[in-house]
Order: C-alpha cells, then sequence, then structure tokens
C-alpha cells in the first residue's frame, strides 16, 4: 500500500487495537502539565541594539513584498537576503523608501533560467560609508563587505556559497 486514498479495511476489530499506557499518560501530560516555553526575541523587541538578519530567500524577487510585511525582519538595522534572484534589469523594482539598497549579482544570469540563482541585496536603514558596500565574489562564492556610517570600524561579512560548491572553495574564497 504506497496510499490510504481509497483504502478500506475489512471486518476491522476494534477489540484488538490497543494504546500503550505510557503514550496514553505522556498524552495526557503534555495536554495538562507540560509548559513550553517560547525563547525567541523579535527583533522589534531588541531596543538599543543593532540587530542584523540573513535569511536566504531562495528566491527574495518573489518574496520581495513579504519580507517587508514582516516586522521581525523590518525591525532590523541590515537585512540581508541571498539566492535573490535579482538582476541588475530590475532597476529600481526592489527599493524600499525606508533602506538603503545594495545588490550583489555581478554573475551573468543562467541561460537556462529566466533569474539566476544567486544574488544578495543588502537593506541598510543606516547610511553606507563612501566605499561601502563592496563586492568581493570568487568564481562561485558571493562575498558583500558592508559598513555603515553608524559602526564605520564594524565590518560586516555576508557570504553565500550555493550548495554545489565545495567547502575547499568557500575556504580559498574567505582567505583571498
Amino acid at each position: 500500500v504506497s496510499s490510504l486514498h481509497g483504502l478500506h479495511v475489512r471486518n476491522l476489530n476494534t477489540d484488538m487495537i490497543s494504546v500503550n499506557q505510557d503514550v496514553c499518560s505522556e498524552m495526557e501530560r503534555l495536554r495538562n502539565a507540560a509548559a513550553f516555553t517560547v525563547n525567541f526575541n523579535p527583533t522589534y523587541e531588541l531596543k538599543g541594539s543593532f540587530c542584523i538578519t540573513y535569511n536566504n530567500a531562495r528566491s527574495f524577487s518573489k518574496h520581495y513584498e513579504d519580507c517587508f510585511k514582516d516586522p521581525c525582519l523590518t525591525a532590523s538595522d541590515i537585512m540581508i537576503f541571498s539566492e535573490s534572484r535579482l538582476m541588475a534589469s530590475d532597476g529600481d523594482h526592489y527599493k524600499h523608501p525606508d533602506f538603503n539598497e545594495f545588490c550583489n549579482y555581478e554573475k551573468p544570469p543562467c541561460p537556462f533560467t529566466s533569474r539566476p540563482s544567486h544574488g544578495t541585496v543588502v537593506y541598510s536603514k543606516e547610511e553606507y560609508l563612501p566605499t561601502f558596500p563592496k563586492i568581493h565574489n570568487t568564481k562561485d562564492i558571493e562575498i558583500t563587505l558592508i559598513r555603515t556610517k553608524k559602526f564605520p570600524t564594524l565590518l560586516i561579512v555576508a557570504v553565500y556559497k550555493p550548495p554545489c560548491t565545495s567547502r575547499k572553495n568557500l575556504e580559498a574564497a574567505i582567505m583571498s
């Protein structure tokens, strides 16, 4: 049997069905006595801190509006999205009025898809230093260097390694 669809059990003897008492006890405990403590501090509750979020968006071009409706993301001072699938031909379409945007999409699009599978996009509430962000890509690793006027000595390094790229190539890119 590979599916329950259309499956019928004939002559089912319900008296033969039993549940282990340990399972019953655990279910009772979970329903009545177990306490679940959420260990999550939303970014919008982190007052007085500098917050950076990094997401592998896996097609930011399709989820742009959703990302900017998420208060946990938009409370961040800097948002970084990899696998954005953005292209230079997108122009200002993915700009946001509350953020300074920077796109790292140096590679040419793959001829077999309408959008490339890579691309890092950075949105910052803080102004970038004049020579930043910088692109430090290698053949198959995307590296974006970010510095802001508010924290000029803080170097933020966003690294994206495609799944098909070896760890050895990642290490070589970081060391270069």
